[in-house]
């Protein structure tokens, strides 16, 4: 009688069927199927939360301005997640904004007195490929701008006035 040990590790909770053969010199196969409880790794979870350091924005930043740094929650350890604005309920502003990364950054110059209240949709997928998403509410802060100023006094010109001033893209201005 000849013995032999078979270490068989499962790579995921739960039973697995395998057959193990044994062949002896004039290649008679003896099959012998068995199971084996596995208490191996667990299988990939996917994310259940996505978080941003900031939802606030100054107006009047130049595109390309960091908005905030994206975390996601996941019970697997040592995952890494991918983030993208996607398209559904409440991403109606994912225009305005792009990721690189995990950082939210802006694509387009905010002006608090034109809207200052954008919604995104985010997904954080991990590399499994599983994924979840969430919806944000971006708010974007007054600043005090300076009034404007004229660059050259008035000039009177074949009965037309003509005034210059400096301004701020974005801005609307009138003339009273």
């Amino acid at each position: 009688t000849t013995s032999f040990q078979v270490t068989f590790t499962p790579s995921a909770i739960g039973t697995r069927s395998a057959t193990l053969c044994i062949t002896n010199d004039d290649a008679s196969k003896t099959p012998f199927n068995f199971s084996v409880q596995g208490e191996g790794a667990s299988p990939n979870q996917a994310p259940t939360n996505i978080a941003i350091s900031t939802t606030n924005v100054a107006e009047n930043l130049a595109v390309g301005t960091t908005v905030g740094l994206f975390s996601t929650q996941d019970s697997d350890t040592g995952d890494t997640f991918v983030y993208a604005l996607t398209n559904g309920t409440g991403g109606t502003d994912n225009g305005s904004f792009t990721i690189s990364s995990n950082n939210l950054l802006t694509a387009a110059m905010f002006n608090y007195e034109v809207k200052s209240n954008y919604s995104i949709r985010v997904q954080s997928t991990d590399q499994g490929g599983l994924y979840t998403q969430r919806v944000f509410s971006i708010q974007v802060l007054d600043v005090d701008e300076p009034a404007p100023s004229f660059s050259e006094p008035p000039v009177l010109s074949n009965g037309n006035m003509i005034i210059r001033w400096g301004s701020i893209t974005n801005k609307k201005y009138s003339i009273h």
